[in-house]
């Protein structure tokens, strides 16, 4: 589990924020890779939009930096 992904649902937890709000509280990430991993937390079923939690154990295979 990447950082990015360990941290939203930590924020989506703690706090219910909403997407935007947990974009917003993770400014020391890039928010492009905040956005494709709450993408691919969402469809994988973890997350809503509204950013609650529906399975609370994740397996995610979550966005992969990409070596050159």
């Amino acid at each position: 589990m990447t950082a990015i992904v360990k941290r939203i649902l930590d924020l989506a937890e703690g706090k219910g924020m909403k997407l935007k709000d947990i974009q917003g509280k993770l400014k020391n990430f890039p928010s492009h890779g905040v956005l494709m991993a709450c993408k691919s937390l969402i469809e994988e079923g973890v997350l809503t939009m509204e950013g609650e939690i529906v399975k609370k154990r994740v397996e995610t295979k979550a966005v992969k930096k990409k070596s050159k």
